[in-house]
């Protein structure tokens, strides 16, 4: 079965998470080397077909008035950047993958298809190794999340 993926943003004024994010940063965290920050939302879905999946995209995984979707990839980002990603650890409850999968069931009235979701953070700028030490351990949480893996899973 192929597996979909899409990356969802929210458009500048919809942001509110991501411009908060860069201020905490700089505020507790100390770093100044950021000129900004933005998070996206990953989706993995299998078991879906094609339409499901286009109908998906604009019902369930995004909210085309406020927000970005973008397949397969993450946009281009020019300057320095730096990206993490965080899922939930295996085993542990994903919440949004769990909602997805249930509108998707509904929409389709068929199986409940799988579905993995995870926090892309992109961080814009010039950030030292320690910056990104401190920034895996401010949004990592070792007991719930990981970092995550870049490629799409074959299954």
């Amino acid at each position: 079965m192929q597996v979909y993926r899409c990356f969802t943003e929210k458009r500048t004024g919809f942001d509110t998470e991501a411009r908060g994010l860069w201020h905490d940063l700089g505020d507790y965290l100390g770093i100044r080397g950021l000129d900004g920050v933005r998070i996206f939302n990953r989706y993995d879905a299998e078991g879906i077909t094609d339409d499901v999946y286009r109908e998906a995209k604009t019902t369930i995984f995004s909210e085309p008035q406020v927000d970005d979707c973008h397949d397969e990839t993450l946009p281009a980002f020019a300057g320095e950047h730096w990206i993490l990603g965080v899922e939930a650890l295996p085993g542990q409850f994903d919440q949004r993958a769990d909602s997805c999968a249930q509108c998707i069931q509904m929409l389709t009235r068929r199986d409940r298809p799988r579905v993995k979701t995870a926090k892309i953070y992109v961080f814009l700028g010039a950030l030292t190794p320690d910056d990104k030490r401190k920034l895996r351990g401010y949004l990592i949480n070792p007991v719930e999340t990981r970092q995550a893996e870049p490629d799409k899973p074959a299954t």
